[in-house]
């Protein structure tokens, strides 16, 4: 079912996605589209604009915190489609920003009391001071103010400026009284009514805006938790005025308000209610409006809705472990994915003609697959864009959580894990996680210096993908460099900072069947990869199925280990050109893997991990002793000569001894001198790559080696020099037989080392 769903979603996808280019010059998006008849113009509405540029946003990955929609994965869609609907997106944004700005009178008189005034946050359908629209518009503009390319960044800053402040009194207000109704209906004649829908909306606006008070939800979590019992009590009534669609927001309320709340019997009647509702009613709609007229006219929020709900309370729940909450509503999903496919609407439009102030473009789509509202009357030819727009949200968000699905089970199939690394940095600036990226830097040297490692990661995997520039973003790196170095440590904080899960893939997991079954291990291990998405993949020192095939130790392997070096190249380049996922290959014999998997296209960037340089040295001294209370943690020249004890120590053993000095009470320096370190230079003029005669040494084992011995210099000078430059001339005379630049990559190391040598 899973497979023909996902078949299904990409072929409505692929289909809907041009309405969403159905734009006239001036950015905006006309409410229907209707067989036979011209494409509408005129000023438009600001909450159909915002709706559909906001899942413009939520499809190219471009919304970190995605309040509306499900998680910041970004949809598969082709270049050409993707760059016509950015553009859209940023014309769409621009008229919106532009329609803020010129309002300025209006929102003055809405903070002087006058609170019908505030025109660009009102809604024909919502009423005045819509927090849907508000809440889509605060994610654009955010997204606009992180890219200058999209509209001007004074103007982006003014708009986002006024439509915060408008955003903060408007949940402040609806906070203070939860029970009343929270939308403002724009004509006299209609009247609100409560309803879940907003006020859910209302606090993920106030969550949105960075506020953090528990008490101001307080009063909303006990709205929804006795809406939640009191829709469960009426399910069981027969004939009762049960409302699936308020049982569904009342719960997405109370994960919002109060998630511990939410127990396991909770979740348990909840979805026992959905699978029996869907045998009667497959949409699910609700029965409770949100506004009425005297008259009895009544307006109720659609069946997408309802389900975007659902994928949002599930995506909660992923958060906290619980995978199961999906697979329950799964069915409940699948039928409405039916519905949705034997009910779209098709049709052709025709260009209106131009006017001076806007028009349409002559290539504007005008065949038209989309959706309209459950409500329409039958037979009726039109869609609505804004509806369409929401299903092809719905239908991205179905297919995230439906590939993390199946993604579960293939890892399950194959006997792997990916394990959770913690919150991500996506609140974060980029400046903010490049400073911190560069206080973490082994070696403190300049910022465009390919051996900050962690830098380097943080810009072209992490900044790149959270600040949604996609054109750049890498999607497979060789770490290598000594033992204890920390390379899983930088692939499992690469993985948080993303907010990614980690899967660990290790030699044992390809042999564990034995040598005579590797290589249909590889091929389950490498299927069950390819259905991952969002998951850094580490593979750690699998060196025996990468082995250069010019070397003695890939003659000396067994035929069928052999055999797995070709065969492991194809897979990982395979899945290096998916881009789905995040390949990490670590080693501490980069010199031993076959030239082949180095290949610019298979391995994006290639990292030499060190042990920490002296300026980090005593940063971990510094940071340790004042975490601890340690009064020495102000001695600067104390900290200096201990950490100028400590070359070639890795974090872990700095620690160590700074704790044993901590609690001991003994000397610093000498708590330091007496580590003896794992990593020294000495062991490795001892490997067979460095003894063999007549042979220059393998680049990246030589450039291994150059900069330890630039640890070795940091902070020495004069004789101390001259006894390294003698205990270690040969490094000199092969480093200039293979040629200096190509194997030293920092000029300030190249001289430092070149001074030396």
């Amino acid at each position: 079912m899973a497979d023909d769903d996902l078949q299904v979603i990409h072929g409505l996808v692929r289909d809907a996605l041009a309405v969403l280019t159905i734009q006239s010059t001036r950015g905006i998006y006309p409410y229907a589209v209707t067989n036979d008849q011209a494409l509408r113009l005129g000023l438009g509405s600001m909450s159909t604009n915002a709706m559909i540029c906001y899942a413009i946003a939520s499809l190219q990955g471009l919304l970190p915190q995605a309040t509306a929609a499900v998680g910041p994965d970004r949809a598969t869609i082709g270049p050409a489609l993707s760059r016509k609907l950015h553009d859209c997106m940023k014309l769409g944004i621009q008229a919106m920003i532009s329609r803020i700005n010129e309002s300025d009178q209006a929102i003055v008189k809405f903070f002087t009391g006058r609170r019908g005034d505030a025109e660009p946050y009102d809604s024909g359908t919502f009423g005045k001071q819509d927090p849907f629209t508000l809440t889509w518009l605060v994610e654009l503009l955010r997204v606009a103010a992180a890219d200058e390319e999209i509209a001007d960044p004074e103007a982006v800053l003014l708009a986002l400026d006024a439509t915060t402040k408008v955003a903060e009194v408007r949940t402040v207000d609806v906070l203070d009284h939860p029970n009343q109704p929270v939308l403002i209906p724009d004509k006299k004649e209609e009247q609100p009514l409560p309803h879940p829908l907003p006020l859910v909306r209302v606090v993920q606006l106030y969550k949105l805006l960075g506020r953090k008070d528990e008490r101001a939800l307080a009063s909303a979590s006990q709205w929804f938790s006795d809406l939640l019992y009191k829709q469960m009590s009426l399910r069981s009534i027969e004939h009762a005025a049960f409302d699936p669609a308020m049982l569904v927001f009342a719960l997405e309320g109370m994960l919002e308000t109060s998630p511990l709340r939410v127990t396991r019997p909770i979740i348990k009647s909840f979805t026992a209610c959905i699978e029996t509702t869907r045998q009667v009613d497959l949409t699910l709609r609700g029965i409770t409006p949100f506004k009425a007229t005297e008259s009895g006219a009544v307006h109720f929020f659609v069946g997408v809705e309802v389900f975007m709900s659902l994928l949002r309370i599930a995506h909660s729940r992923e958060k906290v472990g619980d995978v199961e909450f999906f697979e329950q509503i799964k069915p409940a999903m699948h039928d409405y994915l039916q519905w949705l496919q034997a009910n779209f609407v098709t049709g052709r439009a025709t260009l209106p003609l131009a006017i001076p102030e806007d028009s349409y473009p002559a290539d504007t789509q005008v065949d038209y697959l989309g959706w309209q509202s459950e409500y329409a009357p039958a037979g009726d030819p039109t869609i609505h864009t804004w509806m369409t727009s929401q299903v092809i949200l719905l239908l991205h968000g179905y297919e995230t959580l439906l590939r993390r699905s199946l993604a579960r089970e293939e890892l399950k199939r194959v006997g792997l894990a990916a394990v959770d690394c913690g919150q991500s940095a996506k609140n974060e600036s980029s400046a903010e996680r490049l400073d911190r990226a560069r206080d973490e830097d082994p070696l403190d040297l300049g910022e465009s210096s390919p051996y900050r490692v962690i830098s380097r990661l943080t810009e072209s995997f992490v900044n790149a993908r959270l600040d949604g520039d996609f054109d750049d973003v890498l999607y497979s790196c060789l770490l290598y460099g000594p033992p204890g170095t920390g390379k899983t440590t930088l692939a499992r904080r690469l993985a948080k900072d993303l907010g990614w899960p980690l899967l660990i893939v290790s030699t044992g997991d390809f042999i564990v069947r034995g040598e005579a079954q590797v290589e249909a291990r590889a091929k389950d291990i490498f299927h069950a990869l390819t259905a991952q998405r969002n998951v850094v993949v580490f593979f750690d020192e699998i060196d025996r199925l990468l082995l250069d095939r010019d070397t003695r130790a890939y003659e000396s392997q067994g035929d069928m280990l052999q055999i797995m070096t070709p065969s492991m190249l194809t897979k990982i380049n395979d899945l290096r050109q998916a881009e789905r996922v995040i390949i990490v290959i670590a080693t501490n014999y980069a010199e031993r893997i076959d030239r082949a998997i180095k290949r610019p296209g298979r391995v994006d960037q290639q990292l030499l991990v060190l042990p920490p340089g002296l300026a980090q040295r005593q940063r971990v001294i510094r940071n340790y002793l004042k975490r601890r209370g340690d009064s020495r943690a102000a001695d600067s020249e104390l900290i200096l000569r201990a950490a100028k004890e400590g070359t070639w120590l890795t974090i872990t053993e700095i620690e160590t001894a700074t704790r044993y000095s901590v609690r001991s009470g003994t000397d610093l320096v000498e708590a330091v001198k007496a580590v003896e370190p794992a990593i020294t230079l000495d062991n490795y003029m001892k490997r067979d790559e460095f003894t063999t005669k007549d042979q220059v040494p393998a680049p990246e084992l030589l450039e291994e080696a150059l900069l330890l011995a630039y640890l070795l210099i940091e902070g020495k000078t004069g004789q101390e020099w001259e006894s390294i430059a003698s205990q270690y001339n040969q490094l000199g005379r092969w480093w200039s037989a293979v040629g200096r630049a190509a194997v030293v990559r920092d000029q300030e190391v190249s001289e430092a080392l070149g001074a030396v040598f």
